[in-house]
């Protein structure tokens, strides 16, 4: 017998099995006994022709071939790895990356603060003798006053880069030789931020840094700190040079700004050289190439050919 899985009913086989019900043309199971259990009975899958979600019925006249695969499927359930969340940067560090990017853009801006002051100083000196329009009086002040306040904001979020800078790369260096920073990480901010402070504490924390270092590396940080202490002497002066009264005293003011603001540049542009130089990185940002030279001993090829003594041979054939 044959039973339907679809509404249960039962075919006796006659010359060869059927695969539809002629009741409801569901699918006959695999021939069995008329008393097999339903758990035992044999069960077979077979693939209709008819569409998915086409709600019609196969009836034995439409019956077309089983569908089959050529070949093995090579299609699966996806089973990708759980993907890791990235950690978060730490802050120090997301500083730190920008050190080198904020210290020539600081430097960019400083240069125009002096060329605005020498723009200035030009409008000064034009004035002694012509009038000057009352329009490029306001674009000369517009142009001090907007590079003046932008000058030092971009210099005090350059120092806290570099800071952060400095705070991870002793931390990575004390690291490799195993042990850790002997200088609290608060230490470190107070030492580079605070004024008066800031004139003695990063050059000591730069020689710890760079004391096992190429003996360039070394001399770079001694020049940057004494440059660093100079542009803030310069700062100091000019500063205090706001308190002139006379009118030659303003003018000279104004040129000692311009050179206060190129001093500045120049620090900035000097302290991306040693950081990039403490990386073993060029001031573009490229690794270094280290090149070795080895002293020769001797030329590659003899320039003057040696002198070999005459035997006694050599002068018997010689023609007189």
């Amino acid at each position: 017998m044959q039973f339907c899985a679809r509404c249960y009913s039962k075919w006796p086989v006659a010359s060869s099995p059927l695969d539809w019900c002629p009741r409801c043309g569901g699918v006959l199971l695999a021939p069995s006994a008329q008393d097999t259990p339903a758990e035992h009975r044999n069960f077979r899958w077979v693939a209709r022709g008819a569409r998915l979600g086409s709600g019609r019925r196969a009836t034995t006249g439409s019956v077309t071939p089983t569908p089959h695969y050529a070949e093995i499927p090579r299609w699966g359930l996806q089973d990708s790895p759980p993907s890791v969340p990235a950690k978060p940067t730490p802050r120090v560090d997301a500083l730190a990356n920008r050190a080198g990017r904020l210290l020539v853009i600081t430097a960019v801006v400083f240069v125009v603060a002096a060329l605005a002051e020498v723009g200035r100083y030009a409008i000064l000196v034009y004035n002694r003798t012509r009038l000057v329009d009352q329009w490029l009086v306001y674009a000369s002040d517009a142009a001090v006053w907007i590079a003046g306040a932008a000058a030092p904001a971009l210099g005090l979020y350059s120092a806290v880069a570099c800071a952060s800078w400095l705070v991870r790369t002793r931390r990575e260096f004390f690291a490799r030789k195993g042990s850790r920073d002997p200088r609290s990480r608060w230490r470190i901010w107070v030492g580079c931020l605070v004024p008066g402070v800031n004139l003695v504490m990063p050059g000591v924390l730069l020689t710890e840094l760079t004391a096992e270092s190429d003996p360039r590396v070394r001399r770079l940080a001694r020049v940057w700190w004494i440059a660093w202490v100079a542009g803030a002497g310069l700062a100091v002066v000019a500063l205090l040079w706001r308190r002139a009264d006379s009118l030659q005293a303003m003018a000279d003011g104004v040129l000692l700004y311009a050179w206060t603001d190129l001093a500045a540049a120049g620090i900035a542009l000097l302290t991306l050289k040693l950081i990039r130089s403490i990386e073993g990185r060029t001031l573009a940002g490229r690794q270094r190439v280290v090149h070795r030279l080895v002293p020769a001993t001797r030329p590659a090829r003899d320039v003057i050919e040696p002198i070999r003594p005459v035997t006694s041979t050599a002068k018997d054939s010689v023609a007189p």
